[in-house]
């Protein structure tokens, strides 16, 4: 703008500026544009700042959360793992339930251990031969054992020439404390 026609703008502004209306509107103006550049800009950046340090806390925090439900799970079941148990105790364990019932042992074959997590994993292939009763006395056990057993396989056949004996073939995994 050249400085001949900045003069008659200023006082045709100056003019306007009379009327009480449109005074209220300019000094609204201004005072918005003042607000806005002295309040909520600085303001704006303040809470970006906070807005991303709560994401940084929140991304700490999720997998501490995480790690303390896992603890509360695992205490739940601490109790029923062993504090020294090695192959040949869970072997010795093992054949103690099934001298519990009157089972022909054919076969008990430990296998390497398996990892699972932060567990050791006992790994068992039985052979086993009785009656159906028998044998679901010892899988109750299993069943019902403090400690823990999962049945990861089962083969059941019949034993020709013997009526009502069974063969029962089946792999146990044990969790090792």
């Amino acid at each position: 703008m050249d400085a001949g026609r900045v003069g008659p703008l200023w006082a045709k502004l100056k003019k306007r500026l009379h009327d009480p209306l449109q005074l209220r509107f300019a000094l609204g103006g201004a005072m918005l544009i003042v607000w806005y550049a002295g309040v909520y800009r600085p303001m704006s950046a303040w809470i970006d700042e906070a807005v991303a340090a709560r994401a940084r806390s929140e991304a700490h925090l999720a997998p501490a959360r995480a790690i303390e439900a896992l603890r509360s799970q695992a205490a739940k079941f601490r109790d029923r793992l062993p504090e020294k148990a090695d192959r040949n105790e869970w072997i010795e364990y093992m054949l103690a339930g099934i001298r519990k019932y009157p089972l022909k042992l054919q076969k008990l074959d430990p296998q390497a251990l398996e990892k699972h997590g932060p567990f050791n994993l006992m790994v068992l292939k039985i052979e086993l031969q009785g009656t159906f009763a028998e044998l679901n006395g010892f899988l109750g056990w299993i069943e019902s054992n403090p400690r823990l057993f999962r049945v990861d396989q089962v083969d059941l056949h019949s034993i020709q020439g013997d009526a009502g004996g069974l063969d029962l073939q089946m792999t146990v995994l044990g969790v090792m404390g």
